[in-house]
């Protein structure tokens, strides 16, 4: 949340409002809490409890996050500079369709990061046997 709403101050200074826009910037902090009221809903939908959705969000929110600030930036920038203005629309709406695949997906499999990216689970083991050798 606070990163959403930081950067939209940063964005309404470089678009020189005149005066800081706190509605805009609430809202646009609030979108940040989208994230995690996903992950909320989709573990109680589930029928899983708040312990099992605060545990959820623990585990799988900024890995989730990371993967979407990693792939939107890129697909917005290949929308506005490649896209014709007419198909831009189209084009958010095809990749949301497999973006929410993966937030489905990515919700409903415990440590879905480390089967996307087995090269981590393994890096992140090698300390801990390095631990335990010594």
């Amino acid at each position: 949340m606070l990163q959403q709403g930081l950067g939209d101050a940063i964005a309404q200074r470089v678009e020189k409002v005149p005066a800081y826009d706190l509605r805009r910037g609430l809202l646009t902090a609030a979108y940040g809490a989208a994230a995690v009221g996903y992950f909320t809903h989709m573990t109680l939908g589930e029928g899983g409890t708040w312990a099992e959705a605060k545990e959820k969000i623990s585990k799988d929110f900024l890995p989730t996050f990371g993967a979407e600030v990693v792939i939107w930036p890129p697909l917005q920038t290949l929308n506005f500079k490649v896209v014709p203005v007419r198909y831009h629309l189209l084009f958010v709406n095809m990749v949301t369709i497999v973006d929410s695949t993966f937030m489905s997906w990515a919700a409903s499999t415990d440590d879905w990061y480390h089967i996307l990216f087995p090269a981590l689970k393994k890096a992140s083991a090698e300390p801990a046997a390095l631990e335990k050798s010594q």
